[in-house]
């Protein structure tokens, strides 16, 4: 069942790359590698600010994208 949510959650995140590239680097970096906000900056070379803003429009757009896939 684990693996399942797992693929689920990829293939998402595959559409959001085409949505925008950025966030999904952002979601690649903070839940599939375990970074935090300040080391996903430095890797994006962003600010932690930024990332912030885009993880949260990331998980929102996840949420949304999977819930409907399901429904």
């Amino acid at each position: 069942r684990e693996s399942q949510g797992f693929l689920i959650l990829d293939e998402a995140v595959a559409r959001l790359e085409s949505v925008d590239p950025d966030a999904a680097a952002v979601v690649r970096l903070r839940y599939f590698a375990g970074l935090d906000v300040e080391e996903t900056a430095a890797a994006l070379d962003s600010s932690p600010a930024t990332v912030k803003r885009t993880w949260a429009f990331a998980r929102a757009w996840l949420k949304e994208a999977i819930e409907n896939d399901r429904g």
